[in-house]
Order: structure tokens, then C-alpha cells, then sequence
């Protein structure tokens, strides 16, 4: 082991290993960050402000990536993992941190991104283990797991301390069943949800529902199923539509945009007099449909449209006066973001926007826009709904200014 110099940071040997301190922050991927000379390195595996011996693995024109051979001075909230395949599996990037390190990274990280202050985002977390309740896995014909890290090979499992109980008993039954040539060989990828009594997969598998399960969130009965959007972290759901439904407000008419199953959808029906759901896939939207049809809310309409095809005839229509301008919006994108519909959004100029997303990045450029277009940030909130990941789902308030 030796020190680099700066200058021989840009032709390193991947079997070469240094020592390096990180700072006090982690990257939006969950990585340990330090300099060596003039160049940027995201080591994974490491803590901040640990003293590291790493070694290269990746060489990016204006960064490198390393990773932990040897910690050398630990930090505080290192925490041993739980599971025996972390470092493996390519699902839990941050189990050698204790739970308080992780919120207050994920809260360093959705300020970086958003250009709020980091002392005004509200932090809401659930018990990091068994939390879990939706999932993807991949088999190869005789087992059944998870992908490695940044490979496709896959990594088995006896017990995923992430997955509630009840997903975990699930599957590891399907793979007895499956040892013991009970069932036929699974596709190489299903999704497998964890409703109330029973487990939806799909494609279609033996032992599991094949369309819908009930869900309960908060007293409230939704649907599921294997294929079809729904939050994962059955602990911290009731509180995560809580805040948004309060952040939305109420009034008249809100619009709930790429609404998936309705779980925003049929809690604003309490604080509006109409409340329209858009969503483009044809399966949530019959889920959600299913949800609408055990109470009686006549103000609630979904709509199976793709939402900046809708949002452009709404638009029309607000801008014609055969339709009412809504008193709240509430979003939900994709990863990739809302820049699609900003236009539009802020051509109706709604009093509110609450906006949440799992992509701080794709959130704050949005929010860019959206500040030019008349807005202010009022409020962030982060929920960890991915506990041990570096994801993170921040719900930004935006309150039109004049």
C-alpha cells in the first residue's frame, strides 16, 4: 500500500491500492467522496470521514471509482451489516451505515440537489429492515435471487433482512417448491408484491395470486399486483400520503398526475370536491378502478391516458373556460422527470404543486424550470422509503408567487 501523487492519479494500475480520507458527505449513488490531487473519487463501501485503503476499479474522464480494501480509521456510524451478501448483491449499497447516518446523507444530498436548505427538510423513516413488501428477482432455471452488483450474475439468498416477513417466506417456499421439482422453472425476471393475505407475481408463477391483491394502508383497502407500480415500504406508506394529501390542501378540484393504483387519488377525495387521477397504464388503472368502486366517491374519476396528452386538452380547455383551473396538483413521474409537462403546468399556473419524486436529480432540474415559471419552493420533505439503498423519494411543495 502507498500514497498516490496527484499526478499519478490519472494513470493507475486497477491492482494498485492507496490510502485516502473521505469528506463528510456521501455521493447521489451512495459513494464515499475524496480528492486525490485535482481529482474527484467515489469510493464505494466507504463512511464519511473515514481513512480508507482503496484500490481503483473505474477511470471516468473527470472522476474515478474505487473501492474499500481496508478501513483504516473508522467512523462512528459504521455498523456491521446485517446481511452476509452485502458488497455482493447489487440491491442494499448502505448497511455498513447506522440508520441516523443514512437519513442525514439522503438529507445532505436532496438539499445539494434541490438548492433548499438542509436544515428545513423535514425527515420522515420507518425500522430499516423488513420493510419491503414489493420486489423484483431473477432466476436461472434452479435458483432464485437478486442481481449482483453492476453484473448480471446472480446472487441466491436464505434471508433478505430488507423483505417483510411475509415476501420473504414467499419466495424462499417457492424456491423449496422449485428445488424439489415441484413447480415448473420461473421466468429469468418476475415482480412479486405482498398484499394483506396472499403474494401477487407476475408473470404468472404457482403458489402466487396472479392479479390483485388488497393492500391496507391506514385503514384504507387498495389494490396490487405483481407488474403494477406500488410504494415498497409498507411501514412508512400511511404516513408518506398523510403528508402529501395535508402539503395538496384543499378545494375544488385537484388533479393526481401519473396517479398509478389512486393511493394519493382517493385520500384527496376528502379535501376536494373532485379529484382527477391520470395514469397511462392500463394495469393500475384497473386497479385504482377496483379501489373507486368500494366507496362511494362520486368525485373521483380516473382517466387511462398518458399524462401530457391529457394535460395538453386540459390545458386547452382551462384556456377556453370550459374547464375550471385546479386548486392543487399533485405529481408523481417517472425517474426520467416531468420535463414533458412543465409547460404546462405552468400555463395553468395552479396555486400548489406538490411534487414528489425517487430521482433528486430529475427534480431538482425541474425545479429550475418551475421556479422561472412562477413558483417558490415552500416546503421539502424526505421519506425513506428505500432504507439501506441510496435511493430517496423528496416531495417538494412549489406555491405559485406573483
Amino acid at each position: 500500500m502507498r500514497r498516490l501523487s496527484s499526478d499519478e492519479t490519472t494513470r493507475f494500475d486497477r491492482a494498485t491500492s492507496f490510502t485516502v480520507r473521505c469528506g463528510p458527505e456521501l455521493s447521489f449513488e451512495g459513494l464515499g467522496i475524496a480528492r486525490l490531487g485535482d481529482k474527484t473519487i467515489f469510493v464505494r463501501g466507504a463512511a464519511p470521514g473515514e481513512l480508507v485503503e482503496a484500490r481503483f476499479v473505474a477511470r471516468r474522464r473527470g472522476y474515478d471509482i474505487a473501492e474499500v480494501v481496508d478501513v483504516l480509521e473508522a467512523s462512528p456510524s459504521r455498523v456491521e451489516p446485517r446481511c452476509e451478501h452485502f458488497g455482493v448483491c447489487g440491491g442494499c449499497k448502505l448497511q455498513h451505515l447506522d440508520a441516523e447516518a443514512q437519513l442525514a446523507a439522503k438529507a445532505g444530498i436532496v438539499a445539494h440537489a434541490l438548492s433548499f436548505p438542509e436544515a428545513d427538510i423535514a425527515v420522515h423513516a420507518s425500522d430499516p429492515y423488513r420493510y419491503r413488501m414489493r420486489a423484483r428477482f431473477f432466476s436461472d432455471g434452479r435458483r432464485i435471487g437478486f442481481r449482483a452488483r453492476n453484473s448480471h450474475e446472480l446472487v441466491a439468498f436464505d434471508r433478505c433482512p430488507v423483505l417483510t416477513d411475509d415476501l420473504e417466506a414467499a419466495i424462499l417456499d417457492y424456491r423449496r417448491r422449485l428445488e424439489d421439482s415441484q413447480v415448473a422453472a420461473p421466468p429469468r425476471e418476475f415482480e412479486v408484491v405482498a398484499g394483506d393475505d396472499a403474494c401477487s407475481a407476475r408473470p404468472a408463477l404457482p403458489g402466487f395470486v396472479m392479479n390483485e391483491v388488497a393492500v391496507t394502508v391506514a385503514g384504507e383497502r387498495y389494490f396490487a399486483s405483481g407488474g403494477a407500480f406500488f410504494q415498497q415500504n409498507r411501514q412508512l406508506v400511511p404516513a408518506f400520503v398523510d403528508r402529501i394529501v395535508e402539503l395538496a390542501g384543499n378545494g375544488a378540484l385537484a388533479l393526481d398526475l401519473y396517479s398509478g393504483v389512486g393511493l394519493f387519488t382517493m385520500r384527496l377525495a376528502a379535501h376536494f370536491d373532485r379529484v382527477i387521477g391520470i395514469e397511462a397504464s392500463e394495469n393500475a388503472h384497473r386497479l385504482a378502478e377496483l379501489t373507486r368502486g368500494l366507496r362511494a366517491l362520486p368525485g373521483v374519476e380516473f382517466r387511462c391516458y398518458e399524462v401530457r396528452t391529457w394535460l395538453s386538452g386540459f390545458v386547452s380547455r382551462t384556456t377556453s373556460g370550459s374547464a375550471k383551473r385546479p386548486d392543487a396538483i399533485v405529481l408523481d413521474p417517472p425517474r426520467a422527470g416531468a420535463s414533458d409537462i412543465l409547460e404546462a403546468l405552468v400555463t395553468l399556473a395552479v396555486p400548489r404543486i406538490v411534487y414528489v419524486s425517487c430521482e433528486v436529480s430529475a427534480l431538482g432540474r425541474d425545479l429550475v424550470a418551475l421556479r422561472k415559471g412562477g413558483y417558490r419552493v415552500a416546503s421539502v420533505d424526505v421519506f425513506d422509503l428505500f432504507p439501506q439503498t441510496h435511493h430517496v423519494e423528496a416531495v417538494a411543495l412549489l406555491e405559485r408567487h406573483d
